[in-house]
Order: structure tokens, then C-alpha cells, then sequence
């Protein structure tokens, strides 16, 4: 059963045209203070709740527990990493992670509950 309790949450204008498809993905933050894809198994400021368009602002939440799209197959317990579109894959070595996952994925594209914790050490 898909939850969400939300902690903390911000928004950034979009770095991007967000408006198709990237809603419940991981996002990052440029250097010019918009919110963007993060790159592969890096770190992430926290989960875009909507779809904006380029410069419409962001709604990300950092904390607590959110939708993500899944990238690929995950299961309950794993930890997870971003991939460069902002999906949640079960995290390899040397990528932050960025969360655990309470639900599991059969395939891409399918939303589960991920409990957040940006920026945490590489998995071993």
C-alpha cells in the first residue's frame, strides 16, 4: 500500500521542462539555484511533487516519506540511489544513498514509498 508523510518541503524554480512525466522523481539543485535532474548515484535535495514547466516553481520535499518512480526492479529494504532522470534504483557501490525503500518495484515506472535520506554515505 502506497504512502506518503511528507517533513520537510521547499520549492526552487525548474531548471527544466518538467511538464511530461517527471512528477515523484528525485531532483538536484544547479548552480544557478534551479532545481534539476540529479546525475547518476549522486547526491539530491529531495522529490519533485509536480510537473512544472522551465522556471515555474518546483515543489520538492526533503524529508520524510514520498512517492518515487521507480527506475527498475526494487525491493522493501533496499537502499536507493537516484538515477540521472530522477528515478529510484536499488543503490551499487559508491552511489549516495538517498533513501530505503518500504515498497517494492517490479519494473520501471512504478511508484513506491521511499523513506528519505539525501546525502548519506556511498553503499558499500
Amino acid at each position: 500500500m502506497a504512502y506518503e508523510i511528507p517533513g520537510f518541503s521547499f520549492t526552487l524554480p525548474s531548471g527544466a521542462d518538467f511538464t511530461s512525466g517527471a512528477q515523484f522523481r528525485f531532483c538536484d539543485v544547479s548552480n544557478t539555484g534551479k532545481a534539476v535532474n540529479p546525475t547518476a548515484g549522486s547526491s539530491m535535495v529531495g522529490v519533485r511533487q509536480n510537473r512544472p514547466k522551465l522556471n515555474e516553481g518546483a515543489t520538492i520535499i526533503h524529508s520524510g516519506i514520498s512517492f518515487v518512480e521507480a527506475g527498475g526492479v526494487v525491493a522493501a529494504g533496499d537502499l536507493i540511489a537516484a538515477d540521472a532522470t530522477g528515478r529510484a534504483l536499488k543503490a551499487t557501490t559508491g552511489q549516495t544513498v538517498v533513501g530505503r525503500a518500504l515498497e517494492a518495484a517490479s519494473a520501471a515506472g512504478i511508484q513506491i514509498a521511499v523513506l528519505l535520506n539525501p546525502n548519506t554515505a556511498a553503499a558499500a
